[in-house]
């Protein structure tokens, strides 16, 4: 049987080159990018430098500094591949009307200089006029955040080879359009922000998703999504950077206590809200007071004012529903009537206000396929249950949820729900 079967423990170094990778593959293939102008080759690059890592490590030992040792491997590969090529360099020049800058190939000066330029770089490749919206993200969250295929097929409700294909052809739009990248300086990066914004907005959320990836993966996940909010700050005064960052901020302190010692879900009010760190809370109060400056108030403001209502409530019972009702009216205008999920939370902050009646008639109204599936909508049911004190219906709409509930973790968390009520 398969649970007798010896379960693989990574060795030291499978362990080492995990972290590595992890930390510092966006910043290797940021770095090789601004030398080749080839995403794929950039990529191709880097993989074999980890794969030479697996390899060398376990011979000669960790390196001091491993993450140097990554990126010299992969301008090295890089270095042969051009040299072997017949072309030379000619032939990326041919690609691209002007380099952003330039970078000397046999040199690495500070290896550990995370610049903001090569990150926004990245960021504004993947979000190329080329691609389509979906194929940005994915784009993104591949290149960027450093998901592999497996973990963004559930994001998007596909499979690995379907993501991977997609990739795929991604990169090769990228390189075949011809399009020249321009300086993040440059007055058309303004156009490809909203993009940037929504793929970075995505990846954290697959950081908090239910059942969408391991604590610890998703923690990483989230700080990343946070780091690249921070570096869009850095680079653009547009007030829906600083927004963003505040939404983060806000949503991922509540995270630290959103699960117990063994990894169980722990509802909001049931919660310890000292353990949030209040410097965190007030530097993203600060954020979003620099998101405040536009005329009108944005899709990413207006959540963000909502989870500052939720993070800076000092208990459960002091939180203001009533505006966060006002907050999510307000959302629905503007993000437009088909967010589904924006509604699901509106009728959740009905029944918390006490408009039970119109919370339900709200749930009744929406379609269970664009929230994802029906698995949400009796989790909401199951909610609005909890607050009207029905637990029977309650316990019964939480078992529909984990019935239908799309991966095991999810299923294990949403059945565990009535025994915490």
């Amino acid at each position: 049987m398969d649970s007798d079967r010896p379960q693989h423990q990574p060795t030291t170094v499978e362990a080492a080159v995990d972290s590595v990778y992890r930390q510092h593959w966006r910043k290797s293939v940021a770095v090789l990018l601004a030398s080749c102008r080839d995403l794929a080759l950039a990529e191709d690059c880097v993989q074999e430098a980890f794969s030479r890592a697996l390899r060398s490590w376990a011979q000669e030992g960790i390196p001091e500094n491993p993450g140097a040792w990554i990126l010299v491997t992969a301008r090295r590969v890089l270095i042969d591949h051009i040299r072997s090529r017949d072309a030379g360099t000619r032939a990326i020049a041919r690609l691209w009307d002007q380099p952003l800058w330039q970078v000397e190939l046999e040199l690495l000066d500070d290896p550990e200089n995370d610049t903001r330029d090569d990150e926004l770089a990245l960021m504004l490749l993947c979000c190329h006029p080329a691609l389509a919206p979906t194929d940005q993200v994915l784009l993104m969250l591949r290149t960027v955040a450093g998901l592999t295929p497996e973990q963004i097929a559930p994001m998007f409700y596909s499979n690995e080879p379907g993501i991977r294909s997609r990739l795929t052809r991604a990169k090769r739009k990228i390189r075949l359009s011809r399009v020249p990248l321009r300086q993040p300086s440059d007055p058309a990066v303004a156009d490809r922000l909203p993009q940037v914004l929504a793929a970075v907005r995505l990846a954290f959320t697959h950081g908090h998703r239910p059942g969408a990836a391991t604590p610890d993966a998703g923690a990483d996940l989230r700080r990343e999504a946070i780091r690249l909010a921070q570096v869009l700050t850095g680079v653009s005064e547009e007030p829906d950077t600083w927004s963003l960052l505040a939404l983060l901020m806000f949503t991922n302190e509540r995270m630290r206590t959103r699960l117990d010692e063994h990894g169980r879900f722990i509802p909001l009010p049931n919660q310890v809200r000292t353990r949030w760190d209040q410097d965190t809370i007030a530097t993203a109060a600060a954020a979003l007071d620099r998101g405040r400056s536009n005329t009108m108030r944005s899709p990413y403001q207006l959540e963000a004012e909502i989870s500052a209502l939720h993070t800076t409530a000092t208990s459960a019972e002091h939180t203001d529903w009533a505006q966060i009702v006002v907050l999510y009216n307000e959302l629905v205008e503007v993000a437009g009537d088909g967010n589904a999920g924006t509604k699901l939370n509106r009728a959740i902050a009905m029944a918390e206000a006490g408009d039970h009646i119109r919370a339900a008639t709200e749930l009744e109204r929406l379609d269970p396929d664009k929230l994802g599936g029906p698995w949400r909508l009796h989790a909401a049911r199951a909610h609005l249950h909890t607050i009207a004190g029905d637990t029977i219906k309650a316990t019964a709409a939480w078992n529909l949820a984990g019935q239908s509930a799309p991966t095991a973790a999810l299923r294990d968390q949403l059945t565990a729900r009535p025994g915490m009520l």
